[in-house]
């Protein structure tokens, strides 16, 4: 039988009140940028990004670690928006420049839907991209699960919501 933990690489509950966050096995540290604060969440607490401030958590440099490639990997996430006002980044491996994304989970505001865009290489700037059409448009004041993959063997992106 796998446990649930069977190839995590790293978790963040984010229960914080503010400051830097600790994963809860201890490998990736995320810097804390502008103040990111906490707010209810689903277990205990949650991050509580203002948009405003440019709030953000973030691993310093390109931690091999999380990098992804041509592999088989999954990310899941909680949720929540308190406005629309901007395209909204979930969460990315973002190692600067232009278009050195290797991945991007994000509200896109002139779709107003959530999209997943993965990188072939991871510094191109071009992506395969899907979005959530069974989601429909996001509200806010409402909390969302979501999961997205990449299948290396069919070589597919996914994304699904409220599973």
């Amino acid at each position: 039988m796998r446990s649930l933990l069977s190839g995590l690489v790293d978790y963040w509950p984010l229960h914080e009140a503010s400051g830097d966050r600790a994963s809860a096995t201890g490998l990736h540290t995320l810097a804390d940028t502008n103040t990111v604060t906490q707010s209810p969440g689903i277990q205990l607490y949650s991050g509580q990004f203002t948009a405003a401030n440019t709030e953000r958590l973030a691993r310093p440099g390109d931690d091999a670690s999380l990098s992804t490639g041509d592999m088989d990997y999954t990310f899941w996430c909680w949720v929540y928006f308190e406005s629309f006002g901007a395209e909204r980044c979930i969460f990315s491996k973002y190692v600067g420049g232009t278009n050195n994304r290797e991945y991007l989970f994000y509200y896109n505001t002139t779709a107003a839907r959530i999209r997943w865009a993965v990188s072939g290489d991871g510094t191109s700037g071009t992506y395969t991209e899907v979005t959530d059409t069974s989601l429909g448009a996001p509200s806010t004041g409402v909390w969302y699960f979501f999961r997205v993959w990449h299948d290396s063997a069919n070589n597919v992106i996914g994304i699904r919501s409220n599973l």
